[in-house]
């Protein structure tokens, strides 16, 4: 089984990032340039607030 790799841009805002997740029911997306080319991940622990 083959599962589809979600990534975002680095200006995505986290407004979409957190509905890319939701919809995508993942926990993290990889962040790609405009090579495509993996520069970091983001995950749902990224966006919570911490103290």
């Amino acid at each position: 089984m083959t599962s589809c790799v979600v990534s975002v841009k680095p200006d995505t805002t986290v407004h979409d990032l957190a509905a890319l997740l939701v919809q995508h029911r993942i926990s993290a997306a990889l962040v790609v340039d405009e090579d495509k080319r993996v520069i970091g991940m983001i995950s749902e622990g990224d966006l919570l607030l911490r103290d």
